[in-house]
C-alpha cells in the first residue's frame, strides 16, 4: 500500500470512527433545531462538528456536549477546549454558560465552520471580507514569485486566486457594495 492510499485510509477510518462516537452519544437525543421542517442535531463534516440545540434550560443545551465528551473518553479521544466554541443565534445578545469536561466553553459572534463565517448578523460582510484577505494572501504568494512567468501566473490566479476569492460565494447575499468589492 502506497503512502498515500496509506493516509486516505487512515482518514476514511478515522472519519468513521468520529461518527461511531457521534451515534453513540446522540442516540435517543431529540435535541436539535427545527430547519426547514426537519429536526438536525448536529451538522458534521470530518472533524468539523457542529452542535444545535434549542433549549438552554434543562436537557437541551448542556446534554448534547456533555455526551459527546463522555463518549469521546470512552472511546479514547479527548474534545480540543481550545478550540470548542458556543454562540447563541437569536434575538438579543444572550449569554449562556456551557461547560465540557470542567471547562467553560467561550462563546463567541462568529466562528469559521466549513470555509464560511456563521455569524449572528445576517449579513455576509464578514464573511466577504474574510474571503478577500485570504485571496490576497493567494494573489501575493503567486504573483510576486520569480520563478513563474507571466502566463503561469495567471492561470495560477484563475485556479488558485479565484477558487479561493469565491469558496462558498453561492451562500452569500451580496448588496451592491459587496459585489464591486469582488470585481
Amino acid at each position: 500500500m502506497g503512502v498515500l492510499q496509506g493516509c486516505v485510509l487512515s482518514l476514511l477510518l478515522f472519519n468513521i470512527f468520529l461518527e461511531m462516537i457521534m451515534a453513540m452519544a446522540l442516540d435517543g437525543s431529540n435535541e436539535g433545531a427545527d430547519i426547514g421542517g426537519a429536526r438536525i442535531g448536529d451538522l458534521r463534516f470530518a472533524d468539523d462538528i457542529a452542535l444545535l440545540a434549542e433549549q438552554e434550560k434543562g436537557l437541551g443545551l448542556q446534554k448534547m456536549p456533555t455526551g459527546v465528551a463522555k463518549v469521546s473518553q470512552k472511546m479514547g479521544i479527548k474534545i480540543n477546549i481550545q478550540k470548542t466554541e458556543c454562540q447563541f443565534l437569536g434575538e438579543g445578545n444572550k449569554k449562556f454558560c456551557l461547560e465540557v469536561e470542567g471547562q467553560e466553553l467561550e462563546q463567541t459572534e462568529n466562528f469559521v465552520y466549513l470555509g464560511g463565517i456563521i455569524s449572528k448578523q445576517e449579513e455576509t460582510d464578514k464573511d466577504v471580507e474574510r474571503r478577500i484577505g485570504l485571496a490576497r494572501q493567494a494573489l501575493g504568494k503567486v504573483w510576486n514569485s520569480k520563478e513563474l512567468s507571466k502566463a503561469t501566473k495567471t492561470c495560477m490566479y484563475k485556479v488558485l486566486v479565484l477558487s479561493t476569492l469565491l469558496y462558498n460565494a453561492e451562500t452569500w447575499t451580496l448588496r451592491e457594495k459587496q459585489k464591486q468589492r469582488l470585481i
